[in-house]
């Protein structure tokens, strides 16, 4: 059986080690580690990331963390689905000898907290919600051989007291953003057709209470706001920062959502951005953020014109009455609408994804879903399954309902209309590839119609009207294919006899078999037209890809 760490004498790190090995995903910049490398360094502390991004990396991972001989290990447990991963990280580290101090954050740590001390004791504390004074505090006190007793003094963890019992300390007052160090920088710059780009962070939490979703329950846990923004001129100081020392021209606004729930304030706010972004001169930079439909008005995409926004994610999730009010999204049909043609007028590339499948769902609400993805068929989209995480309402409210199935590190459930369960089952199989590989179709398509609005902003005379129809009518393709397949599947539970196990199987097996047959053509195109594209960036002269990085 595992024995407890008391997390309160670290046998390594010191003069010759750093204070801090922070570890999680980098595939693309990492804000959330990169602040907290930021908050270290200015408390006089010496902290490295070491980048972790799929459960075959442990052994590398491990190794590298312990080389950099740290006081505290600090695991980014953001994302519920990979929570294996680093539990087994963790108890690998403690294999290898480390007897230091293990913390966990993020919002998985946060919301499972309790069960992680209480199942997992490779991991000494978690750091409950924002961590850039909670974990600084953390690591001072490990420094000082703070006693566990000392350190359940420390607001915002959770941590063991001296018999073994999960405690959480005081919740800790969310500071002002503008007060935190901007994030470290010093990894090398993200590049797409040679233009520098960057992600930046104008506010944290959200306003929505979305029932399914864990950055509702995060911030709802922490003390203060649920949503907070940064000052224009604290975001727009940053910008300038990156785009003159780093030479990022895109920048990605990495928010739950890029905007207020106050129209007059939006209003206000998004004048004041533009006109800051042109005071200072940023004339040729590029912008992509998140919002909800609601948040698509045409007043703020007006304002936003003159600064360059060439891509916006917006969080359709669900157009049937019978998922929208199952996930409490606080939308309606007509505001999903509304959303995309107000993008599609003005000619702004968006994407947004389906949960096409809920607790809730019937056969009717998966059709009245397909519509709209049929609708948007160019558009590039994709769709899968609400998951349940944990400390949300959804959760809460399955639990009540007894529909729950696993434990906290991966809930599921079964849809409760037979017939929508079984074309989830068969969808998860037929669309796997397509749908959720690094390298699948769906991927790829956003992928390529993002490539093609940097090349439209940054090389325009390598743009033109030919290669921007070729490059809609391959995303057009491939929505296509996925809601003529999506049919086929509805047509065929709607009907199947759903005892018949044989017939079911034969079915899944030949859904499988055409969308992965019409992704080989669809493959095909897709890297014709990406690297005709690429190609012309190459070729031709841009405005600016960043030259100064």
């Amino acid at each position: 059986m595992e024995q407890p760490h008391d997390g309160a004498v670290a046998t390594t790190g010191g003069d010759d080690g750093c204070d801090v090995a922070l570890i999680g995903a980098e595939i693309e910049e990492n804000l959330a580690l990169r602040y907290l490398v930021s908050a270290c360094e200015h408390a006089g502390l010496r902290a490295v990331v070491v980048p972790f991004a799929a459960p075959e990396e442990i052994p590398r991972v491990a190794s590298q963390a312990l080389e950099a001989r740290p006081l505290v290990i600090g695991l980014s447990m953001t994302f519920q689905s990979r929570c294996r991963e680093f539990i087994e990280l963790a108890r690998e580290i403690r294999r290898r000898g480390f007897t230091g101090h293990v913390t966990a954050g993020g919002h998985f740590a946060t919301l499972a907290c309790g069960e992680l001390l209480r199942d997992v004791p490779a991991i000494d504390t978690c750091v409950r919600n924002e961590g850039e004074e909670a974990l600084v505090e953390l690591i001072e006190a490990v420094r000082r051989r703070d006693t566990p007793a000392q350190i359940l003094e420390i607001p915002g963890l959770a941590a063991r007291d001296a018999d073994g019992r999960v405690v959480l300390t005081p919740r800790r007052r969310l500071p002002a953003l503008d007060q935190l160090a901007w994030p470290d920088r010093t990894r090398p710059a993200a590049r797409t057709l040679g233009v520098v780009t960057a992600t930046v962070l104008g506010s944290r939490g959200c306003y929505a209470e979305c029932a399914f979703c864990s950055i509702y329950s995060f911030s709802r846990a922490a003390s203060g706001p649920r949503f907070r923004m940064r000052t224009v001129p604290d975001v727009v100081a940053e910008i300038e920062e990156l785009y003159r020392t780093r030479g990022v021209r895109v920048f990605n606004f990495n928010d739950d959502t890029f905007f207020l729930p106050s129209r007059a304030k939006n209003l206000e706010r998004l004048e004041a951005f533009s006109r800051e972004i042109v005071r200072r001169g940023l004339d040729d930079v590029a912008f992509v953020l998140k919002c909800r439909p609601d948040d698509v008005e045409p007043a703020y995409f007006d304002a936003l014109a003159p600064i360059g926004v060439i891509r916006v994610y917006v969080g359709v999730e669900n157009n049937s009455e019978v998922g929208l009010l199952s996930l409490a999204r606080g939308v309606t049909p007509d505001e999903n609408d509304r959303a995309l043609r107000v993008l599609r007028e003005r000619g702004i590339y968006h994407t947004f994804n389906m949960l096409l499948f809920d607790p809730d769902s019937t056969l009717d609400s998966i059709a009245t879903n397909i519509d709209l993805l049929e609708a948007h068929a160019d558009v590039p989209w994709n769709f899968c399954r609400t998951e349940i995480y944990v400390g949300t309402p959804l959760e809460e409210r399955l639990r009540r309902e007894g529909r729950l199935e696993g434990d906290y590190l991966g809930w599921g459930y079964r849809i409760e209309d037979e017939r929508a369960e079984l074309m989830f089952r068969i969808a998860s199989v037929a669309f796997h590839q397509r749908n959720f590989a690094p390298d699948g179709i769906a991927i790829l398509n956003m992928g390529l119609r993002y490539d093609l609005e940097v090349l439209r902003r940054f090389h325009p005379g390598a743009h033109d009207a030919a290669l921007h129809d070729e490059a809609v009518a391959v995303s057009r393709a491939v929505g296509e294919s996925s809601a003529r397949r999506l049919r086929d599947l509805h047509a065929f539970v709607s009907s199947v006899d759903l005892g018949d196990a044989a017939k079911i199987q034969d079915a899944t097996v030949a859904a499988a078999r055409a969308v992965h047959r019409d992704d080989f053509a669809l493959l095909s195109a897709l890297k014709r037209v990406r690297g005709e594209i690429g190609a012309r960036a190459r070729n031709t002269p841009s405005t600016n890809v960043g030259e100064k990085s």
